[in-house]
């Protein structure tokens, strides 16, 4: 069930160019443009790995270079439940990392005690479901998951793979001990 709800999320992100109902349509979906983010969570949302392994191919066990959790990345090819990509973030990596350890939708979270994030300057509702468009330094474009006509900039920090949780807004839930924000340094 989590690897079906890990692999939903991430052909998000996608832009199928098989026909409908092609068994083939996953093996050939092209990427759409949008950002993803790399996850090292479990099925509770607890942090379980602080960096994921990148690989030289779909499938195989040869690591070629390790992303932080919460690491925005490039989607550059598509084989199967396994995608090539970009760091766009944190230390330069390329290479093949399964669906499951991807999200193509974020949540907007702002600091205490409203939990509210701006965009464009504006405070919008704390948890607010986005996909990112594009990352400029610090700043963000996101577009609206119910609205896709919301769209904006906002701070990097806002961009978390979990909802407002906690009096800090941006706790993990409970026995988890990460900060699941910003990735950290390698």
């Amino acid at each position: 069930m989590t690897q079906v709800l890990g692999r939903a999320a991430a052909l998000l992100v996608l832009l199928p160019v098989a026909a409908c109902g092609s068994a083939a349509a996953h093996d050939t979906a092209r990427p759409d443009g949008r950002m993803v983010l790399v996850s090292g969570r479990d099925d509770h949302g607890l942090q379980v790995f602080p960096t994921l392994g990148l690989y030289g191919a779909p499938g195989t066990h040869q690591e070629v270079a390790r992303v932080a959790d919460a690491t925005l990345v490039h989607v550059t090819e598509i084989s199967g439940s396994w995608l090539h990509v970009v760091s766009a973030e944190g230390k330069p990596a390329t290479g093949w990392i399964d669906d499951f350890h991807l999200r193509g939708v974020v949540h907007l979270v702002g600091p205490a005690p409203s939990c509210r994030a701006l965009v464009d300057g504006k405070p919008v509702e704390a948890g607010l479901q986005v996909v990112v468009q594009q990352l400029q330094g610090n700043r963000v474009l996101v577009t609206g998951v119910q609205d896709p006509t919301f769209r904006g900039w906002t701070t990097r920090g806002a961009v978390q793979e979990l909802g407002p949780q906690g009096a800090s807004c941006g706790e993990d839930p409970a026995g988890g001990t990460h900060h699941h924000g910003l990735p950290k340094t390698q």
